[in-house]
């Protein structure tokens, strides 16, 4: 072979596997983009497992104390303004291991604050919390009703059983709710098993029974998103139509949602679509 000719094969072999690393970029590139569609999706989706783990298993805290406290106004008639969990008077309706305070009205309302050092089991024993919860609202026993204004795990651990996750650690998640606009927003950070998310400000707005608004700032393993957009949401809750926009420290990526089709533009013209896009899984 001549020098020349191992010249142009190495060259000809070298574009090839530039090439190819090209392909394997762009296509991880995509991914990136539909697995934050997924995650913001997920996170406000009733049944999947970011909206367990993100707001569901939050309020799940407040419903233990609602059927906690509820019972003993039904035994007893009455609230102290002042609850201490470790009290003897009301220790029998308390999960084991759960202690803190929260205040009431002295009638049938529990108002301001609670303040839980969480360690118990949930009523199923699938879900065991470790660590600290706050949560701002107020609950009337008459009117049957939570009106939450806030929940925040400043450090807080739950181990799951039955769960295709182990863990999720939560550093200083907070939920803000804003009844009068039937919006919440969320920021903090969780660790579901070795994956890292965190939302910045992230806010979800309904607007209607099959319409939202999202916007705001969220990070997947490091890569953060800023997304915008208004989906619309067939019965099941699934964004079927309507537009998402998502940016990137490379690139913003504008995603048409068509039944069950994401259609992916970058801005330098780049297209793709994504068939089924929300049967993904963010979590093993």
């Amino acid at each position: 072979m001549r020098l020349t000719d191992g010249i142009l094969y190495g060259l000809f072999a070298l574009l090839l596997i530039i090439s190819g690393c090209g392909d394997d970029s762009q296509e991880a590139q995509q991914a990136d983009y539909e697995e934050a569609l997924f995650f913001s999706y997920a996170t406000t989706k009733s049944g999947e497992y970011m909206n367990d783990i993100a707001i569901n298993d939050m309020i799940g805290v407040v419903t233990v104390l609602q059927l906690m406290v509820t019972q003993y106004y039904m035994d007893k008639g009455n609230l102290p303004t002042s609850i201490n969990l470790s009290d003897p008077d009301i220790i029998d309706y308390v999960p084991p291991g759960m202690t803190g305070t929260l205040s009431t009205d002295g009638t049938s309302k529990v108002t301001a604050h609670l303040t839980l050092e969480a360690c118990f089991l949930d009523v199923n024993k699938t879900k065991e919390y470790t660590g600290t919860f706050n949560a701002d609202g107020v609950f009337s026993i008459e009117a049957g009703g939570f009106t939450l204004l806030n929940i925040n795990a400043p450090s807080l651990t739950i181990a799951y059983t039955g769960k295709s996750y182990a863990k999720a650690v939560y550093s200083s998640l907070t939920i803000g709710i804003d009844n009068t606009t039937d919006s919440y927003t969320l920021t903090g950070s969780i660790i579901v098993d070795d994956k890292g998310y965190s939302y910045a400000s992230l806010l979800y707005k309904q607007t209607s029974s099959t319409a939202l608004t999202v916007s705001g700032t969220f990070t997947i393993s490091g890569m953060e998103f800023e997304i915008s957009g208004s989906p619309t949401l067939d019965p099941a809750g699934v964004w079927t139509s309507g537009t998402v926009t998502l940016t990137n420290a490379d690139a913003t990526a504008t995603v048409a949602l068509n039944g069950t089709t994401a259609s992916f533009t970058l801005d330098d013209g780049t297209e793709w679509e994504k068939d089924d896009w929300y049967l993904d899984r963010l979590v093993p």
